[in-house]
C-alpha cells in the first residue's frame, strides 16, 4: 500500500508540476518576451506529453488503490467482490475520494491530449482536473480523520500536495523539458534562454515553497498536539525525518538560487543548474517516499483519542 501511496504521490507531482510550469513559469516567459518566446512552443507540448504518461500512471494506481482498500476492509478471498466494492465506494468517505478522483484523473487527461493537440483551453481544463486531485489524498489521509478543524485540514491538505508539486514539479519540467527546449536553440542563443528559464522559475519556486511550508506547519500543529509527540510517537518521528530531508532539497534549492543562478548566461551555467537540479529532484523522492509512509502511520492524535 506504501508503493501504490507513492506512486499516487509521483503522479500528483509530474501532473500538478506540468500545470504550475506551463501556467507560471512558461507563463512569465510569456508575459515578459511575448507569445514569441523560443521555447514557449516546444516546451508547452513536450511538457503535455510527460503530463499525459504522469496522469496514466495516476489511473493505474487509482485503480490499485481501490484492491488494496478492497483487500484491507473485505479480506482476500472477497477483495474483488463487486457488490462489496460497489457498497464501499458509496457509502465511506473513502470511496467518494476515489469516486472524485476519478474524476480528476478524467479531467486532467482530456485537458493533456487538448493541451498537447495545440487546442485552445486545453491547459485550463488540466489545471482544473489538477485542483480536483489535490484534494483526493486528504479524503483518504489523516486530513478527513482530523478531531478538529476538519474542512480547514482538508483544505490545507490540498494546499500542500499543490504547494510541492508546484515546487518540486516545475523544476522536474524545467530541468527534462525546458532546459533541453532551450538547447536546442541557435548556439548564441542557448545560454540566455536557460538564464531566463531559471529566472522565470525562481519566483514561482518561492510561492510554492512558501505554500508548503506553511500549510506543513499547519498540519503538523493539528496532528501532533504537542510537541514531545515529534519524539514520542512514530508519526514525530517519520515528520522530523521529512524535515530532515526537505532541509537538504531547500538547502540545495538555495545553493542554485545564490550560486548557480547569477553564474548563468552560457553553456556550462545551463549544465550546472541542471546537474544541481537534478540532485534537489533525487532529494525530492526520498521526500515521497517517507510522505507514503507517513500518511499511513497513525498521528499523535490517533494515538491520544485511542488511549482510555
Amino acid at each position: 500500500y506504501v508503493v501504490i501511496r507513492w506512486l499516487q504521490f509521483v503522479g500528483l507531482l509530474v501532473l500538478v508540476g506540468a500545470v504550475a510550469f506551463r501556467v507560471f513559469v512558461l507563463g512569465f516567459l510569456r508575459r515578459e518576451q511575448g507569445a514569441a518566446a523560443p521555447i514557449m512552443g516546444a516546451a508547452s507540448q513536450r511538457a503535455a506529453r510527460a503530463a499525459l504518461f504522469a496522469t496514466a500512471a495516476l489511473g493505474v494506481a487509482t485503480l490499485l488503490r481501490l484492491v488494496a482498500q478492497s483487500y484491507a476492509m473485505h479480506g482476500a478471498a472477497d477483495a474483488l467482490n463487486i457488490g462489496l466494492i460497489a457498497t464501499m465506494l458509496g457509502h465511506t468517505v473513502w470511496g467518494w475520494g476515489w469516486i472524485t478522483q476519478v474524476v480528476g484523473v478524467a479531467v486532467a487527461a482530456s485537458g493533456f491530449v487538448l493541451a498537447r493537440r495545440g487546442g485552445a483551453g486545453g491547459w485550463g481544463i488540466a489545471a482544473l482536473g489538477a485542483l480536483i486531485l489535490a484534494v483526493t489524498p486528504a479524503l483518504s489521509g489523516h486530513a478527513v480523520a482530523a478531531p478538529r478543524l476538519r474542512a480547514l485540514a482538508i483544505l490545507a491538505d490540498g494546499a500542500h500536495i499543490i504547494g510541492a508539486s508546484g515546487w518540486l514539479g516545475s523544476l522536474l519540467f524545467v530541468v527534462v523539458v525546458g532546459i533541453p527546449a532551450a538547447l536546442a536553440l541557435a548556439e548564441s542563443e542557448r545560454g540566455r534562454a536557460v538564464a531566463d528559464l531559471v529566472n522565470a522559475f525562481s519566483p514561482t519556486a518561492l510561492v510554492f515553497a512558501g505554500l508548503t511550508a506553511a500549510t506543513g506547519v499547519f498540519a503538523a500543529w493539528l496532528h501532533l498536539g504537542t510537541v514531545p509527540a515529534l519524539w514520542q510517537t512514530q508519526y514525530g518521528r517519520l515528520l522530523l525525518l521529512k524535515l530532515a530531508i526537505l532541509s537538504v532539497v531547500a538547502g540545495t534549492g538555495a545553493y542554485n538560487w545564490l550560486r548557480v543562478k547569477p553564474a548563468l548566461g552560457d553553456i556550462e551555467g545551463a549544465g550546472r543548474v541542471r546537474r544541481s537540479a537534478s540532485v534537489e529532484l533525487a532529494v525530492g523522492v526520498l521526500v515521497l517516499v517517507v510522505t507514503a509512509i507517513l500518511v499511513a502511520t497513525p498521528t499523535a492524535m490517533d494515538i491520544a483519542a485511542m488511549r482510555p
